[in-house]
């Protein structure tokens, strides 16, 4: 691209004074505007490393993108990923009996005491011919939900709208 020769209005003849300056300034602005809409057209983002409000960047504006999100990559040949700006996934989560990893449920029982002690999920046990119920086996961790959050570093996203 050609650097832009700015010109006296109305005519090369004419000497510069503040309206011919103005003239070559709107000139040049609407250049850098153009040169910007190139650069940021609307729907165009950025990453930031500072907690700076960019919202009226460049003079346009500007939105914070992906509060909270981790971006994941756009793929056209997998329904979990197809869609841009789709949000999937949670902070935290807990789990399920069906989400747990298989396993056999154990009760053990003090020979000595009779006391049995084991998973909360066996109901029964029988031991030397003798029923336990669910009652007497201990109860193993707190129902709480756990973090599954990838190991991130935390940056604002910003996204041109206007």
């Amino acid at each position: 691209m050609a650097l832009l020769e700015f010109e006296n209005y109305p005519s090369t003849d004419t000497a510069i004074n503040a309206t011919n300056l103005n003239n070559n300034f709107n000139e040049l602005n609407t250049l850098i505007s153009n040169i910007y809409n190139q650069i940021f057209p609307i729907g165009r983002g950025f990453i930031d490393f500072t907690d700076t409000d960019y919202s009226n960047y460049l003079g346009f504006t500007w939105e914070r993108e992906l509060v909270g999100l981790s971006p994941i990559g756009y793929n056209p040949d997998d329904e979990d990923f197809d869609v841009i700006g789709k949000t999937m996934g949670e902070k935290k989560h807990t789990l399920t009996v069906d989400e747990l990893p298989e396993f056999k449920p154990t009760a053990l029982v003090d020979t000595q005491t009779g006391n049995v002690t084991g998973s909360s999920i066996v109901y029964h046990a029988v031991t030397d011919g003798i029923w336990y119920n669910a009652d007497m086996f201990q109860t193993i961790g707190g129902n709480q939900p756990h973090n599954i959050i990838q190991p991130s570093k935390v940056v604002a996203y910003w996204k041109r709208i206007a």
